[in-house]
């Protein structure tokens, strides 16, 4: 059997209030209240107002989907028991940036310190799945693959229609409101780790920035956990959504990782051009026209996720990743999370309140039907 990368993930989930539908700065109480668990763990991030989730170092998708259940159900009742309720989703339909207090942490205060309103505004949630790969030439090959895929991955990710209460017209409006902070988007295409941690630390040893763990690309070789990181999703309100992306992810690197002796030439795309389809992947979501991952020309998102699982369909069902890849055509077919909160918008006369509350009823939902 081919060897598999192992797999993390990191959800950071919207605190709030269910009677006013606003963000609730509960964090650092969460986090007390949360205690240890063997699925994983929770940590402050930038705001009171957002918890992160991080599971264990998981064998396989299916151990992934167990731990990472198990971090949103105890976030879940931790943040019941402080009268307050979970959404998953990357931005939030109502609240205001204003409303979220920096947590107590230096590093967090430096940055805001740093770069002011664009850190001070930057109330988005996101996922992140890490692979664990073997070697630093296999996380360097499936680091120049994989990049060719961000659009698509955001494409199919999608939950953040709305800023300040009001629809703003894209699929995810958290791409373009992160990408306003520096080493953010797509990287350049690095032909190596060494390549890439050279010029991490000179951006370090030019003071530009303060260590090798402030650069967010939308996929890097993450400093800490020697993964390979991939950060360009939306948060999926379904916890079957996020398991979907996570084997389509573990996928489409063991098929490459199958391959890249035989095949070693990767098509290198332009980081310009991948970050103009990526804002087009933001704008349109699932109705949007891309560059295909393959660099063969433009394709719809429905025809390159066909492409890529017929890529990847001799390591499916070795891996038993099947029926979490055909939640990835129900996505083709019923639309992302943003879609879902268009449609609750409209048919509630544009209320984002409602929003809210269907959001709240499908992050518990979504935990207890896995």
């Amino acid at each position: 059997m081919t060897q598999t990368p192992t797999i993390g993930i990191e959800e950071e989930l919207h605190i709030v209030d269910p009677d006013t539908r606003r963000a609730r700065n509960l964090c650092s109480e969460i986090c007390r209240k949360f205690g240890t668990s063997d699925f994983g763990t929770v940590k402050p991030e930038l705001f009171e107002s957002i918890i992160e989730t991080q599971t264990r170092i998981c064998a396989d998708v299916q151990e992934a989907e167990k731990c990472l259940v198990n971090n949103r159900r105890r976030v879940i009742e931790a943040a019941r028991g402080l009268g307050a309720r979970i959404i998953a989703a990357s931005t939030h339909p109502l609240s205001n940036w204003m409303d979220s207090d920096v947590v107590d942490n230096p590093r967090f205060k430096q940055l805001i310190e740093d770069w002011k309103y664009v850190a001070r505004s930057n109330t988005i949630c996101s996922l992140h799945i890490h692979l664990g790969m073997s070697s630093p030439h296999q996380s360097s090959d499936a680091f120049q693959f994989l990049r060719n895929f961000l659009p698509l991955f955001l494409a199919l990710s999608t939950s953040s229609p709305f800023h300040n209460g009001r629809a703003t017209g894209l699929k995810s409006t958290r791409t373009v409101t992160y990408r306003r902070l520096p080493l953010t988007g797509v990287p350049p295409c690095f032909k190596s780790v060494s390549e890439y941690d050279r010029v991490v630390n000179t951006y370090v040893d030019e003071k530009l920035i303060p260590d090798n763990r402030s650069v967010w690309w939308d996929i890097r070789h993450h400093p800490v956990y020697s993964t390979l990181e991939i950060r360009v999703f939306d948060l999926p309100v379904s916890v079957k959504d996020v398991v979907a992306l996570v084997a389509f992810l573990q996928a489409i690197a063991v098929r490459r990782m199958q391959e890249c002796q035989s095949q070693p030439r990767i098509p290198r795309m332009r980081t310009e051009q991948l970050d103009l389809h990526k804002l087009l992947a933001a704008r349109y979501g699932l109705d949007a026209e891309l560059l295909h991952w393959s660099g063969q020309g433009r394709a719809t998102v429905r025809d390159q996720l066909n492409d890529a699982l017929e890529y990847v369909d001799g390591v499916v069902d070795e891996l038993g990743l099947r029926h979490h890849l055909e939640q990835l055509l129900k996505i083709a077919r019923t639309g992302t999370s943003a879609d879902h909160q268009l449609h609750i918008y409209e048919q509630s006369g544009r209320q984002a309140d409602k929003v809210v509350d269907w959001l709240i009823e499908e992050t518990e939902r979504s935990c207890e039907s896995s």
